[in-house]
């Protein structure tokens, strides 16, 4: 196998797993009731996660949670 067609599988898989860990995020928003807003996207190195919410408790809740899933 070449190591244009390595490189490019491994792209691959990390977009999969990036995109695994987006439904995730989302998925665990809707199953917590998070009251606010939430944008989750790929991003350069990695994802995004946006979170708007009236109290601050929220926010950092959703935050902690999703550092949780992506050390584990």
């Amino acid at each position: 196998m070449s190591a244009e067609a390595v490189r490019t599988r491994i792209e691959a898989a990390r977009i999969k797993a990036e995109n695994e860990l987006i439904d995730y995020i989302r998925s665990h928003a809707d199953a917590i009731g998070f009251p606010g807003e939430l944008g989750v996207s790929r991003a350069v190195n990695g994802i995004c996660l946006r979170v708007l919410t009236t109290r601050g408790d929220d926010a950092f809740d959703l935050i902690k949670d999703v550092s949780d899933f992506v050390v584990a």
